[in-house]
């Protein structure tokens, strides 16, 4: 596990979670959900990170989110080969 003191967020990632909410108008118990986060709490700390001061599950939080989406978007590029306009 990471030491939580060298923790870097992905800012990238972060402004892509939040655009998605926006974009699907998710709110954060739904997309805690889709991410399987035990609770919506929990990423809205990761939506609100404090640079300076982060928690200590936030290294998890943000890999949930990763793998959330890497497999849409393998699902996404996969759709796209089986369905060539």
């Amino acid at each position: 596990m990471e030491n939580i003191a060298s923790f870097k967020h992905d800012e990238a990632l972060r402004r892509r979670t939040a655009e998605l909410l926006k974009s699907r108008k998710w709110s954060q118990p739904v997309a805690a959900k889709f991410f399987n986060l035990s609770s919506a709490t929990r990423l809205g700390k990761y939506l609100g990170l404090d640079t300076n001061a982060p928690e200590s599950d936030m290294p998890s939080v943000e890999t949930a989110i990763r793998n959330w989406f890497r497999h849409q978007d393998r699902r996404d590029s996969a759709a796209k080969n089986l369905f060539e306009n």
